[in-house]
């Protein structure tokens, strides 16, 4: 009787792994087939699809499903209507969760009270909003919800390094569309950026990943050959983008952590350091020429760059006009803000008659939020890693504050407040930052299968 039990789930897993890869090949062939026609009616079937598996499936799949999504949200666009399926999906996502958890969530008090209350703040500017901007509102609240409500929920408990796993799949994916739209592209000059939609923001997710994969290998002190090739390939698809960003912090990054791994006693920091170094020259000289290419397009942007302005894109002078009128603005604009989703067009900021945000997350805070809800927001968000790391209980070590710190740094360059994604690449940084082999409950899931 055990022995027919026994074999019964295996043949349920068995077929659940074979439906996993089923649909992710779907999902991809079909995304690939959207970006050589541009026909909108693969995007719709591919939002269909997703939409179907996210209900048949549980919770937990879903969530896995989001991340490996996360690198390639930017192509579930409609640029005939600006509609977004992404959204729809990750909301449908998030209400299956309610329902598949109802009266099972256990959610941390004060993080409910403290996102109450940020919620609440940014409701206090909504008497200058559009009736659009409102939507956006409820969308954002739910969706950062959803995102933390994954480190909050002390009952749920997900495998971190599969979750790094997807979340570097739809890397790949993500690339392997962007490398789509590089061939139907005539233009001399291309910043590839993935299916992302922006390359500044491909590159740190890229890079975020090839820290989690070290991190994962730190924390279990073993080496893995197909992850020491992953960050390669990652890297390579970093540098295409062409961007300042991603040169500049990943080479700090690398630099302070090779230094760290030769003074370091353990083996293992050595071992994947020189690892490394060993794959990126073996992958590197048989396309010697083309990599030489992208160095010297990176070195172009570089050398090109006659003032701060045109070496940060444009982003000093933005940056310059927005802390002017913030600076001129009234004392209760400077304690409270414009609000998240008004602040562009109260502040009415324009490049060649475009409005442009300030391309400054720091400074978005201030400007949306004021110094009191910055405040507040500050201390949210120190309240939801003070949760990760007594759900997590991983010691914080050198290695794992890397995505951290990478992150604080691209914070620098991009406005991601009013954007989803950016929430829950702050959980995949939480539950790297406290990652523990030895906390079976949060860090290892009962199947060990990748699409299982």
């Amino acid at each position: 009787m055990i022995i027919r039990n026994r074999k019964s789930e295996l043949n349920k897993k068995n077929i659940t792994r074979i439906i996993n890869i089923l649909f992710y090949t779907a999902t991809i062939f079909l995304l690939g087939i959207n970006a050589l026609t541009g026909e909108n009616i693969f995007l719709v079937i591919v939002a269909c699809l997703l939409s179907i598996y996210i209900l048949c499936f549980n919770y937990k799949k879903n969530i896995y499903l989001i991340f490996f999504l996360l690198p390639s949200l930017n192509v579930f666009i409609s640029h005939e209507n600006g509609f977004s399926y992404a959204t729809i999906i990750l909301l449908i996502s998030f209400l299956k969760y309610i329902i598949y958890r109802f009266g099972e969530i256990e959610i941390n008090n004060k993080f409910l009270i403290f996102f109450l209350l940020l919620v609440a703040y940014e409701l206090l500017h909504m008497f200058n909003y559009s009736p659009s901007e409102a939507t956006a509102l409820v969308r954002w609240a739910i969706l950062v919800l959803y995102a933390f409500i994954l480190i909050a929920d002390n009952k749920v408990s997900l495998n971190f390094r599969k979750l790094t796993l997807f979340f570097v799949f739809g890397i790949f994916n993500s690339g392997l569309l962007g490398l789509i739209g590089l061939f139907e592209n005539d233009s001399e000059y291309y910043r590839f950026e993935g299916a992302s939609g922006d390359p500044n923001g491909f590159g740190m997710s890229v890079l975020l990943a090839i820290l989690f994969l070290i991190n994962i290998q730190m924390k279990e002190n073993q080496m893995k050959t197909n992850y020491i090739a992953l960050i390669v390939i990652m890297y390579i698809l970093g540098l295409m983008t062409l961007s300042r960003s991603f040169i500049i912090v990943s080479s700090i990054v690398f630099i302070i952590y090779f230094i760290y791994s030769l003074l370091s006693s353990r083996k293992i920091h050595r071992k994947v350091s020189m690892s490394i170094i060993g794959v990126s020259a073996l992958i590197t000289l048989p396309f010697f020429n083309e990599i030489s290419n992208i160095i010297q397009s990176i070195y172009n942007r570089f050398a090109l760059s006659n003032s701060m302005s045109e070496l940060s894109g444009s982003r000093s002078l933005v940056v310059e006009l927005y802390w002017e009128k913030f600076s001129e603005a009234s004392l209760l604009q400077i304690l409270f803000g414009e609000g998240l989703m008004g602040y562009l067009n109260n502040y009415n900021i324009r490049l060649q008659g475009t409005i442009v945000g300030p391309h400054n997350t720091y400074l978005e805070m201030i400007i949306s939020w004021g110094i009191l809800g910055s405040f507040l927001f500050v201390f949210f968000l120190w309240l939801v890693f003070r949760i990760g790391k007594v759900k997590f209980s991983g010691e914080v070590t050198f290695i794992s504050l890397l995505p951290l710190f990478s992150f604080l740094f691209y914070l620098l360059s991009l406005q991601s407040l009013s954007k989803y994604i950016t929430y829950f690449y702050l959980v995949l940084i939480i539950m790297n930052l406290y990652y523990s082999v030895k906390n079976k409950e949060h860090n290892h899931s009962q199947s060990k299968g990748f699409f299982t």
